[in-house]
C-alpha cells in the first residue's frame, strides 16, 4: 500500500462499527445507536493524517479508535 486510504472499504467500516456500537439492554437492545453524523465525523477524523507515514498514519488511527467517545449516544432510526 501506498497510503493510508488504499485499504479504505465505507460501507464495511461504517457495518462494521454500527454493529460493535450497539444498546446493551432494553426494548431496543442490539440496535445501533450511533447515527450517521456519527459515522461521518468518524470518518473524518481517521482522514485527518497529514504527512505521516503509513506506519505513523496506522498506529494514531488505532490510538483514535481505542480513545473515540461521543458525547450523546442516539438510536438510529430504521430507514424507510
Amino acid at each position: 500500500r501506498s497510503s493510508f486510504r488504499s485499504w479504505w472499504l465505507p460501507g464495511v467500516f461504517r457495518e462494521a462499527v454500527a454493529a460493535i456500537n450497539t444498546l446493551a439492554d432494553g426494548p431496543n437492545k442490539g440496535t445501533p445507536w450511533l447515527i450517521e453524523r456519527q459515522l461521518d465525523d468518524l470518518e473524518l477524523q481517521l482522514f485527518r493524517q497529514p504527512q505521516r507515514t503509513l506506519l505513523e498514519a496506522n498506529q494514531a488511527v488505532h490510538e483514535l479508535l481505542l480513545k473515540t467517545q461521543v458525547d450523546v449516544n442516539e438510536v438510529r432510526r430504521p430507514h424507510g
